[in-house]
């Protein structure tokens, strides 16, 4: 194994974990708007359209933002209550009120004794650090998406973070759930990747293979330590 100096997460999905949160959307929708002449189903699948056309046509904007812009897009167009705020706070509430991996805190402070452990990861900050209090984290580094103004699979994030770290690709290693966000991101930036696969998903041709594929956190300390 290749000696590093730095290891960056991913953190929803890897770290926490986030069950099916456009299902959950899904579901407040239901609630909120089920006595509309056009009726539920519709309001939410003109709002996964509206969500999908404003995520490719904008370069970057705060994740819960983007989500109540596609809200506020449906609402005007069939003329329905404004319940923006509601869903902010319904937004907020969904990715902070999660809990960690059981394995998650006590892989991280193992690899603490030998690395500098942080994220690199998609997230508005009030929501992460909320999160990261807690579930009691305790990190080196923390690199956003709002820090940096892009997502990943965007390049740029983890150009930032070798800038911000000062180090070298070849000393850093990023660890994720997603073959496009984590494995696909960091392989194409020059980093090596491990992908933490716990649904034993294939590899996608297109993804430049991780070092290792691991379903648990855990046996990180096999691997890195």
């Amino acid at each position: 194994m290749k000696e590093y100096k730095y290891i960056s997460f991913d953190y929803f999905m890897t770290l926490v974990e986030l069950e099916k949160p456009f299902k959950k959307i899904e579901q407040w929708i239901r609630r909120t708007y089920s006595d509309t002449e056009q009726g539920y189903q519709i309001i939410f699948k003109k709002f996964m359209r509206e969500y999908a056309r404003l995520y490719a046509t904008r370069k970057y904007i705060l994740g819960k933002r983007l989500l109540a812009d596609a809200l506020e897009r449906v609402t005007v167009k069939y003329a329905l209550v404004n319940k923006l705020g509601e869903f902010e706070l319904f937004l907020f509430q969904l990715f902070t009120d999660t809990k960690a991996y059981k394995d998650s805190k006590w892989t991280i402070e193992k690899l603490k004794t030998k690395y500098k452990v942080g994220l690199l990861t998609n997230a508005d900050n009030d929501i992460l650090w909320e999160s990261i209090q807690k579930q009691g984290f305790q990190f080196d580094f923390v690199i956003s998406s709002e820090d940096v103004g892009c997502n990943k699979p965007d390049a740029e994030i983890f150009e930032y973070a070798c800038q911000l770290l000062k180090c070298k690709k070849q000393e850093i290693i990023h660890i994720g759930d997603s073959q496009v966000d984590d494995i696909f991101a960091g392989g194409r930036a020059g980093i090596h990747t491990i992908w933490i696969n716990r649904n034993l998903e294939e590899l996608k041709e297109e993804i430049i293979p991780p070092i290792t594929t691991l379903s648990d956190l855990k046996d990180l300390i096999g691997e890195l330590m």
